[in-house]
């Protein structure tokens, strides 16, 4: 029997002994639950390697991208002509479309559960397998309700494991580097929409559109090679190593702080547990609460060096039998407020398996509204741009080169995003908006002409501004939550995102159908400016704040200053 246990065996025998000197000391044992290991927390210690097997995880990870999304960044020139044929109207395109991204956004709700119980290496392959199983079973969709359930319902559940275990992955490999790991990821995965769309219109002439879907579900298999490169991050870090003479063990590396950023980090709460944010649920061992509703964890021997159970007094006092009567009935009631302060209400536990407190710290909730209005208007642009330019009256040839352009500018300048942001001190959140700014003016250009040479100047503009918003986009939300809480944060802006575009997305096509695609364009363009506005007057707003308090305190200070 090891010290713990003797402890645990010496507190049980002593919950009801009295304290002679003061008030009745009652010390009551609280066993810790046999949960499961939180596979997301790596400790506090934990330093990402920055480096090594890392990259092999980063371009894996930008495989990923290059073999998932084809299906939806080519989903024009797949299926516009075949939707003509089964009478699916605009509307109902843009309702597959949105409930794919829906379904993807709700499935983020369980990323905190799902990656405190699995590693990102089993989600990872779960979301290989339904991807492959979604875009195959679409080879013989005939209806919308098909296409709904094989696009929208299981590809986009497997997309949404296969990505966010992705992004887990890179993150939890690079703290330091983690710009460069991410520019390297989404230019192996830029390579897609550049050589796509001329393969996709290949595929179709040659074996029609079940041979082309036929032929990206093959594609997709090799998420399942990169879910296996997905190793534990703790069999790439170096190990601890003793110091001799302190009788410690020290790491080997020493933590560096992380890249400028302009939000403040989100400080980690003292409560991170296994089913959520509450120390509650994975305390001690051993809890000892003092009758007067304090509670602290008492020392297993005193400074004469005894057990705390010989210094209490072997025998209870000896007290008329109403009294006993009374004391006992008045340590029941104890028990049972103890109880019922302890077990949580069905909402808190709801709010802590899902990490919901997340939803408390405003610049949080205000970060992800935006990342989720961004990501509804640049996706359905993308999707819809086939479409746009074809009702510009342009042909196939055209638009795939109009695509191309946008894909080479974007690819270029995602490989050159680490050399030429590392030598600006702006924050993430400078170059993302810079980003989302600069695509809203190419896109208004676009909007007002019909000259197919300005229009591959603005798709040029518009691949640079590009690269910007997707490498930033991805560095936002990991710059301000803690690893330990990413998966929870990052699935909680999925669910925000899903609920905003099964609101918003019917309504694209039935602006389309009701005005044209110019008005479709602007309307998009605001609310990315609605964004951009949002995120500075809350930076306004914190300045100030700071500004204040500075004052405050300077005011405070003088009179001791004078005094002195």
């Amino acid at each position: 029997m090891n010290e713990n246990d003797k402890s645990d065996n010496v507190a049980h025998k002593n919950i009801h002994k009295r304290n002679p000197i003061s008030k009745p000391l009652r010390l009551k044992t609280i066993k810790k639950k046999n949960f499961r290991r939180d596979k997301s927390d790596l400790g506090d210690n934990f330093v990402a390697p920055d480096g090594g097997w890392g990259w092999l995880v980063a371009i894996a990870s930008g495989v990923c991208i290059l073999v998932t999304f084809p299906i939806m960044q080519q989903y024009g020139i797949l299926f516009r002509d075949r939707f003509k044929e089964l009478g699916i109207s605009s509307s109902q395109m843009t309702t597959i479309i949105n409930t794919q991204k829906a379904v993807s956004a709700f499935t983020g709700l369980f990323n905190g559960p799902l990656f405190r119980r699995f590693t990102y290496r089993q989600c990872a392959i779960t979301g290989a397998v339904l991807i492959f199983i979604g875009l195959l079973a679409t080879v013989r969709a005939d209806s919308f309700i098909l296409y709904l359930l094989t696009i929208s319902v299981i590809y986009g559940f497997g997309r949404s494991l296969m990505v966010s275990s992705s992004n887990l992955a890179v993150n939890t490999y690079f703290k330091k580097k983690r710009r460069t790991a991410m520019s390297y990821k989404f230019t192996v995965g830029g390579f897609g929409p550049i050589v796509l769309p001329y393969l996709s219109t290949f595929l179709i002439n040659q074996y029609n559109v079940a041979g082309a879907v036929l032929f990206y579900s093959a594609l997709s298999l090799h998420n399942l090679a990169c879910a296996f490169i997905y190793q534990p991050v703790k069999w790439h870090v170096k190990k601890l190593k003793e110091n001799p003479e302190a009788g410690q063990k020290v790491s080997e590396k020493v933590p560096e702080n992380d890249e400028l950023l302009e939000t403040p980090m989100m400080p980690k709460t003292q409560e991170d547990g296994w089913f959520g944010s509450k120390k509650s649920l994975n305390g001690s061992k051993v809890n000892y609460k003092i009758l007067d509703g304090t509670s602290e964890n008492l020392p297993q021997e005193t400074e004469a060096g005894k057990p705390l159970s010989e210094e209490l007094p072997s025998k209870e006092l000896s007290l008329p039998s109403e009294e006993k009567k009374l004391l006992e009935k008045s340590d029941k009631e104890l028990d049972n407020k103890d109880q019922e302060e302890k077990k949580p209400s069905i909402c808190e536990r709801i709010s802590i398996f899902f990490d919901l407190d997340l939803l408390k710290d405003f610049t949080f909730v205000n970060l992800a509204m935006g990342l989720t209005v961004i990501n509804f208007t640049e996706s359905n642009i993308a999707i819809l741009t086939p479409f746009i330019l074809s009702d510009f009256g342009f042909d196939n040839s055209h638009i795939a080169a109009a695509m191309s352009m946008l894909a080479v500018f974007d690819l270029g300048m995602r490989f050159l995003i680490p050399f030429i942001t590392g030598r600006m001190k702006f924050g993430n959140k400078v170059f993302f908006l810079g980003g989302i700014i600069g695509m809203a003016l190419g896109r208004v250009a676009v909007a007002h002409s019909r000259n197919f040479t300005v229009i591959l100047i603005a798709f040029a503009w518009i691949g640079l501004c590009k690269a910007l918003m997707v490498i930033f986009y991805n560095l936002i939300i990991p710059g301000y939550v803690p690893l330990k809480r990413l998966p929870a944060a990052a699935g909680l802006q999925l669910l925000l995102s899903g609920i905003f575009t099964l609101t918003c997305g019917p309504i694209i096509g039935l602006v389309r159908d009701a005005t044209n695609y110019i008005i479709v364009l602007h309307w998009m363009n605001a609310m990315c400016f609605m964004v951009v506005t949002g995120w500075l007057l809350e930076d306004l707003y914190k300045q100030r704040k700071r500004k204040r308090e500075k004052e405050q305190a300077d005011q405070h200070d003088r009179p001791t200053q004078e005094a002195k």
